[in-house]
């Protein structure tokens, strides 16, 4: 079967991310893989490494310039001139599926249309304004989405978003499979085992793009409130709190806004590390990884993080909260920094009777999130797709 992947940006945050772990599993299946390419960027030398033929031609994505109307009008002049190339490109290659990656791109899906090629729509985002995204036109969008065979949901709360947009029976809620060898520590010593040593150091980690919606401010707030509550009260093993926070700059305000009330509160111990694929070394050496986000289809750091038996702490909304229940993390009340620091020092106090919370979530995160399996449904999806389309190409003839 022959399947082109449609993305909506080069980059390596999670979409992409989600996207190399199914390409990366799918030697054991009969899928003969290809990706569509708006533009250059770093997803290409991870395609180069797995060995998968991708293609480049100029097209835009369908998120919103908040600023000027004028790039948003270029970005769909761009799109409505790569429309014949990436349909004659779908003709030549004779694909059997178009897998559009992201609700956030749309030109793949026009294009599988008028081809006459079946495609499904990937839903892996909510789409609300926290994150600052915004579709040029959504009533054009989810008009591409109510033609899709079939729209996969990352969870829930992302199906529970767009029931409304396209019909129930199309929505099938499945999980990210992810590449469990990536991310487990099976050997890890967890949180409460780390300070035998006497150091006394306990590093937390916050990893996603800087923006308000990813709640970095939330988090260097809470640990000001921990650092002066340890230094007053003296809560044993501790004496070094350290926050490490992972990501690219999303929003240059808030990014500025962020490093001044460090400098102006004076709060040491926060690290500022560039996005990058691996986080493996980072995660030996933390205790905690932080959720902040006030809404998360899914959240793919949750799980990596779970994975690498960190204890985790996040935000009780949407994907984290159904990730998190059942004794498989703490969760504290979306946007209260005072609340998330009274998470952290109850778990600070009480490090030594977390160890089954952590293990708790690593066998879930193994389970649930398993990539093999999540390729066998994926690619059972993709035969009935494609084999009813089959079948309704052959009533007309």
């Amino acid at each position: 079967m022959k399947v082109c992947y449609v993305t909506h940006l080069p980059n390596l945050t999670g979409a992409n991310q989600s996207l190399l772990d199914i390409l990366s599993k799918w030697e054991h299946q009969k899928v003969e893989a290809t990706v569509l390419l708006g533009k250059h960027g770093p997803l290409e030398e991870e395609l180069k490494r797995l060995d998968i033929p991708y293609k480049v031609i100029p097209y835009s994505s369908e998120i919103k310039d908040q600023k000027s109307s004028i790039k948003n009008l270029i970005k769909q002049i761009k799109c409505f001139f790569a429309k014949e190339k990436i349909k004659r490109f779908f003709k030549e290659e004779k694909f059997d599926l178009i897998h559009n990656n992201t609700l956030l791109s749309g030109i793949g899906m026009e294009a599988a249309q008028q081809a006459g090629i079946p495609y499904i729509c990937h839903m892996r985002e909510l789409i609300v304004p926290e994150h600052n995204v915004e579709l040029i036109n959504p009533k054009k969008q989810f008009g591409r989405l109510r033609k899709a065979e079939k729209a996969i949901a990352i969870s829930e709360c992302v199906k529970n978003r767009f029931i409304s947009e396209v019909a129930e029976n199309k929505i099938i809620v499945l999980s990210d499979g992810i590449n469990i060898s990536k991310y487990e520590m099976p050997t890890k010593k967890v949180f409460g085992e780390l300070h035998n040593d006497g150091t006394g150091v306990v590093n937390f980690m916050l990893a996603g793009r800087i923006s308000p919606g990813k709640g970095q401010l939330e988090a260097i707030k809470a640990i000001e409130i921990v650092k002066k509550y340890v230094e007053k009260e003296k809560i044993i093993g501790v004496k070094e709190i350290n926050l490490y926070i992972v990501g690219s700059i999303g929003d240059k305000c808030y990014n500025e806004k962020i490093r001044e009330y460090i400098k102006n509160k004076n709060i040491q111990g926060i690290h500022f590390i560039e996005f990058c694929s691996d986080l493996s070394q980072l995660r030996g050496k933390c205790d905690i990884g932080l959720t902040c986000s006030k809404s998360e289809a899914l959240g793919r750091v949750t799980i990596e993080n779970m994975l690498s038996k960190l204890l985790v702490i996040g935000a009780n909304g949407d994907g984290t909260s159904e990730i998190l229940s059942e004794e498989r993390g703490l969760l504290y009340e979306v946007g209260d920094e005072k609340d998330l620091a009274e998470k952290i020092v109850f778990a600070l106090k009480n490090r030594e009777k977390f160890g089954y919370m952590i293990e708790n979530a690593y066998n879930y995160a193994k389970e649930k999130f398993d990539g093999e399996t999540y390729n066998t449904k994926l690619y059972k999806i993709y035969r009935e797709v494609v084999d009813e389309n089959y079948k309704e190409r052959r009533k007309d003839i």
